[in-house]
């Protein structure tokens, strides 16, 4: 066998290797061959430093999450079939915690709105302490 290409020996890392015949072989290549033994470790402790995981990375990008407006329709029953079972597959099944929070903060009941009285006495008390303090001068 010749010196694999560095796309199988990531492969073989992330124990994706296509095929069990050719990974006996690169196994069985590596147990002789010291220079590509050196690579594997190399990047071995590259992939370690980057600490990253494809599946880590779409989930911290939220590569899967449906838009906000996807979810409050998903609330309000408004999904056809397929959005409404991928909408309950990623919430339920995937638990995606960043989804539902924002489901969590829809769900909640909007504050009341301050009554408009309680806002015009507010800016009046404001408007005269400025202009009392003012006047002092």
């Amino acid at each position: 066998m010749s010196h694999p290409e560095a796309a199988d020996l990531l492969a073989l890392l992330e124990g994706c290797f296509g095929g069990e015949r050719r990974e006996a072989e690169l196994v069985e290549h590596l147990k002789g061959c010291t220079p590509c033994r050196t690579r594997l470790e190399a990047l071995r402790r590259e992939a370690q430093d980057l600490d990253l995981s494809i599946a880590e990375l779409w989930e911290r990008e939220g590569l899967s999450c449906p838009h906000p407006d996807v979810l409050q329709a998903w609330l309000a029953g408004g999904l056809d079939e397929g959005q409404r079972v991928y909408v309950a597959f990623h919430l339920k099944d995937l638990e995606c915690a960043r989804c539902a929070a924002v489901v969590e903060d829809l769900s909640s009941p909007p504050p009341p709105p301050e009554d408009p009285v309680s806002q015009a006495e507010e800016r009046a008390l404001h408007s005269t302490t400025i202009f009392l303090r003012s006047a002092r001068r």
